[in-house]
């Protein structure tokens, strides 16, 4: 290994995982980005090149190119716009691996450039995708308002009685509902037989009049 390649083993990667601005979930139909930066220390020219296990998960720009003598390189990282949570999302494998080699004065990037049997002095930097795992999807029961009492494991306290399905827990109510209406429209017509009983009296009404209307 020559000066320049043993140089090149110091060039610095970073950040040293990908960690996508993800936090604190998941956003569903919306690109992540994250950045690379590349930075040459050394007096000469370097080729880079990046790749990815999951090519068509993500989009490198620009996935290859040249980092000129002691300067730097930022590159960008965007993760497709995800339509649903990925299963394997809070265990996240995928890994991308930046391949730099140095230069000569004058040469330029071909197909040979990255060829590991030809590019002996060429290193390889893996960072791995860092993500949080999103929250969990919504549930369709409505949560229950503040106040509301809640047992342990974050359940309704309240829940039907065992043995009674939906129906007849619908029916059970509307039964109630008529005793109700019922019990109503015997107390109204009390107070009624009541209010002319008593209008009776006052106008000097006979007792047959009394019998018929305490009788009705």
């Amino acid at each position: 290994m020559n000066a320049l390649s043993s140089a090149l083993l110091h060039a610095r990667i970073h950040p040293s995982c990908l960690s996508l601005p993800c936090t604190p979930r998941l956003v569903l139909n919306k690109q992540l980005l994250a950045t690379i930066s590349i930075s040459n220390p050394l007096d000469a020219r370097v080729a880079f090149k990046i790749k990815t296990t999951a090519p068509k998960k993500y989009v490198v720009r620009p996935s290859s190119g040249v980092v000129e003598a002691r300067s730097n390189v930022s590159v960008q990282v965007i993760m497709q716009a995800q339509k649903e949570y990925p299963p394997d999302f809070p265990n996240c494998r995928d890994e991308f691996m930046i391949q730099v080699t140095p230069l000569d004065e004058g040469e330029n990037v071909d197909k040979d450039t990255f060829n590991k049997d030809t590019r002996k002095d060429m290193t390889e930097h893996r960072l791995r995708v860092v993500m949080e795992s999103p929250a969990a999807p919504p549930s369709p029961v409505p949560e229950a308002n503040e106040g509301d009492a809640i047992a342990d494991g974050g359940e309704a306290a309240f829940k039907p009685a065992a043995g009674e399905s939906m129906g007849t827990m619908a029916a059970s109510s509307a039964a109630d509902g008529m005793r109700v209406q019922l019990e109503r429209v015997k107390r109204e017509r009390e107070e009624l037989r009541k209010k002319l009983v008593s209008g009776c009296l006052s106008e000097g009404s006979n007792f047959e009049q009394l019998l018929r209307l305490s009788c009705w």
